[in-house]
């Protein structure tokens, strides 16, 4: 049961699994991994087992009816299948004789048992089989057990069912979401190129994009490709690949954008592209079809926000635009627009004055500000 390839097939009747086996940490042992995930934050694994074997579990029963004498077996007592051989009662004849005449002899002597004699007969109550049934019997977990655990916790927190059964590595439409084990995962790693790669970030840039959530938040169970994705020349090399091997992939990915994010490109120093062929930083600049649009993003906010000049108690400039420069007249340039309006009056401010956060919040703090000739402007636009 703990194997994924068993020896040789076995019925689910057959299966009854121990306290110790469903606690194994053995490769492969994936009722491990579910109880694990599956139980309260605050509570030990055994105690959970524990309690799951005495309300669900079932005792085993016992298959080896009959031992290698012939004898069968029973709780109370074991009883003979073979043939009394028949003696001679000649012996046992005379010992009765004997008995009787004693009993004869002595009957005034006969009195009822004292409490004393009695106690043999008490240690007797004690040694049935009535006094073993007090000790508990060991339960295991069957097949039905299991699932009737599972419907119950689901009624009392569906969430936790749903971490257990991704941790085992299957998605919310009970399909495989990651590899076997170790070995499978290296042997699909080995058919992806530079190029599938490249390809399965801009899928994941575009599925993002559409359910407006950065990669960092998107699950691998999440990433699949629909019939209609065949007609894109960019994913053209990812149609043939098993999707265990695509989510794989796509959570590599992952970790390695978060990681970028995080911690390295922090501390690279990107001037130096150009300059060093060497560097982190060129290395960087021919790996850039690996990382995922929001990390680039993410980053860059990073800096803008990290090299801030212009503090609160600085005003923003203010920029004057005439609407009245690009409506009319018969020769139309490109000098009379909104964005060479702004140019040129940009072009005297110091690059100090435009260094602010990013605009976020109730009210924003923006690089400048602009007024309209002839309109009238209350706070900032």
């Amino acid at each position: 049961m703990l194997s994924l390839t068993p020896a040789k097939p076995v019925k689910v009747s057959d299966i009854f699994l121990s306290k110790e086996q469903i606690n194994s940490q053995t490769p492969g042992n994936l009722l491990h991994t579910f109880f694990t995930n599956v139980r309260p934050p605050k509570k030990v694994l055994e105690d959970q087992l524990t309690q799951i074997l005495r309300k669900y579990g079932t005792p085993k029963p016992n298959k080896n009816k009959y031992n290698k004498a012939g004898k069968e077996q029973h709780q109370g007592k074991v009883v003979s299948t073979k043939r009394p051989i028949t003696k001679p009662l000649t012996k046992e004849k005379s010992v009765l004789n004997s008995v009787r005449t004693a009993l004869s002899e002595k009957k005034t002597v006969l009195k009822p048992k004292s409490p004393e004699k009695s106690r043999p007969d008490e240690k007797d109550v004690e040694k049935s089989p009535s006094k073993k049934t007090e000790v508990p019997e060991e339960k295991y977990l069957t097949l039905e057990g299991f699932h009737k655990f599972t419907i119950d916790r689901a009624k009392q927190d569906i969430r936790s069912v749903w971490r257990a059964i991704l941790a085992c590595g299957y998605d919310l439409h009970f399909e495989r979401c990651t590899c076997i084990d170790t070995r499978h995962a290296q042997k699909a790693c080995r058919k992806w190129s530079l190029e599938m790669d490249v390809a399965l970030v801009q899928y994941i840039n575009r599925l993002c994009r559409h359910l407006a959530i950065t990669p960092a938040r998107l699950h691998p169970h999440e990433v699949y490709l629909d019939p209609s994705d065949a007609a894109d020349p960019r994913v053209s090399s990812l149609l043939n690949v098993p999707v265990e091997s695509l989510r794989l992939r796509f959570a590599l990915l992952q970790s390695l954008n978060n990681t970028l994010e995080s911690f390295f490109l922090p501390l690279v120093e990107l001037r130096q592209t150009h300059t060093y062929q060497n560097s982190i930083a060129a290395l960087l600049c021919e790996a850039k079809g690996l990382v995922f649009y929001d990390t680039k993003v993410t980053v860059m906010n990073r800096v803008l926000n990290a090299t801030v000049q212009r503090t609160a108690d600085h005003a923003a400039p203010e920029i004057t635009l005439d609407p009245l420069e690009i409506v009319g007249g018969e020769i139309r340039s490109s000098e009379n627009t909104y964005f060479c309006q702004a140019a040129r009056q940009l072009s005297c401010v110091p690059s100090s004055q435009l260094c602010v956060k990013l605009a976020s919040g109730g009210d924003p703090t923006y690089a400048f500000n602009i007024r309209f000739t002839g309109e009238e402007v209350h706070g900032t636009s």
